[in-house]
């Protein structure tokens, strides 16, 4: 977000975009003003998502082969976690919150895990 501080009580910015104004009441960004710093925000962004959180690819030997090596299941499997998001969003993630942290941080990292199960 852009707030506008002015120099001795004076609004101004480097910005030259349209701004509202009593006589252009159809302009397309807010006026500037001292009144609420907070709320004046050109750099809001569309943050919607859809992110596939997990994925499991598992294979489990059948019976069959499983009686020939006297086990009663094997299951080899890879998962690996947080793989995609789709969004428009320029930042690292979507679902993170605040300014410094979008743009270098995700906190849902991807992380793979492999493993067996067996039962003898």
């Amino acid at each position: 977000t852009f707030t506008f501080l002015g120099l001795n009580n004076q609004d101004w910015n480097k910005l030259a975009v349209e701004y509202w104004t009593p006589e252009n009441k159809n302009n397309k960004y807010p006026g500037i003003g001292l009144e609420c710093l907070w709320t004046q925000a050109l750099a809001q962004v569309d943050g919607t998502f859809l992110k596939i959180q997990n994925i499991t690819l598992g294979y489990s030997l059948p019976q069959t082969a499983l009686n020939k090596i006297h086990m009663k299941g094997l299951r080899v499997y890879l998962s690996v976690q947080n793989p995609f998001t789709f969004s428009d969003y320029l930042g690292s993630d979507p679902q993170v919150i605040g300014e410094d942290l979008s743009k270098s941080l995700s906190l849902y990292p991807m992380i793979f895990t492999c493993g067996f199960n067996l039962k003898f």
